[in-house]
């Protein structure tokens, strides 16, 4: 695929900050939720307040995430591949939605109409920040002309030292997507069990420990980026929240007394995730020696 001759996509479940995004030239597919009976878009944090999202939900509002159409990933490509342009997608984990198959839906129609147009695809095997971090180090190796054959090499090489993170508040959220069972929820909502859930190296969502109480959840956290963390001046660590800014701060705090050096940014969690790991989650996303 010749560099001069594509555009790079990446889509917002990857949540990499919308100002960002800009600044790379990034094309972004929004994946959708509903809230109210209402579908929105999510543009990276753009137009979209979290504290009124969350809230929401705490008032017993439940939203849910949709799938894209085959249609609606026409209207995304259709345009660069009729004015010549080839496409390469870094995309959100694949084991964590079944929208990509509408996606190779739309790809068989649009191959018959544009032959000799060509879509790369690359799979993070992430979500949120953590898939957001990949994406902006394959957009600054695109722009800067590297092809995309060794791009893709890169992401194979490296997909795995994009580490991510976090803990729920309150586990009728996973009960919901199906992660805890209604027994699960209860019992562990009654003994205040906290579970700390890491995206593996298949791109899955697992459970690696859980502990009893809110400090403790976040201490553990503290403890597990200690193990494969690589402290580096390319790479933020990124402090994810559904509104508990208080907490990521504090959070934040414990970071810099351990690496006083860190960059560290602060970003809420966006409405798709968001919508399935429910209020007061706290997570981390980071660059590692691995998953």
């Amino acid at each position: 695929m010749d560099k001069s001759n594509s555009v790079f996509f990446m889509d917002s479940d990857e949540e990499l900050w919308y100002t960002i995004a800009d600044e790379l030239g990034l094309n972004v597919i929004s994946m959708p939720y509903v809230m109210n009976d209402e579908v929105i878009d999510y543009w990276l944090g753009k137009d979209f307040d979290d504290k009124d999202f969350f809230n929401k939900i705490r008032k017993g509002s439940m939203p849910t995430t949709c799938a894209l159409n085959p249609d609606q990933y026409v209207s995304y490509f259709e345009p660069f591949f009729k004015n010549g342009k080839d496409i390469l997608y870094v995309h959100f984990s694949n084991k964590l939605s079944g929208t990509l198959k509408y996606m190779e839906i739309a790809l068989q129609d649009l191959y018959k109409k544009y032959p000799e147009r060509k879509l790369v695809t690359i799979d993070t095997k992430n979500i949120s920040v953590g898939a957001g971090m990949m994406v902006e180090d394959l957009a600054k190796m695109f722009n800067d002309g590297i092809c995309v054959e060794e791009i893709v090499k890169f992401a194979d090489e490296h997909r795995n030292n994009y580490s991510e993170m976090f803990t729920v508040n309150d586990l009728n959220h996973l009960k919901r997507g199906g992660r805890l069972s209604a027994v699960q929820a209860f019992i562990g909502g009654m003994l205040d069990i906290k579970p700390i859930i890491r995206i593996t190296e298949e791109g899955e969502l697992k459970k690696i420990m859980q502990v009893s109480g809110r400090k403790k959840a976040i201490s553990s956290m503290l403890n597990l980026y200690q193990e494969n963390a690589v402290i580096d001046d390319k790479h933020p660590v990124y402090v994810l929240h559904a509104d508990c800014e208080k907490e990521a701060l504090s959070f934040k705090e414990q970071l810099l007394f351990l690496h006083p050096n860190l960059r560290i940014v602060i970003q809420a969690i966006g409405p798709t995730v968001g919508a399935h790991c429910g209020p007061d989650t706290l997570g981390i996303a980071y660059y590692a020696t691995h998953r």
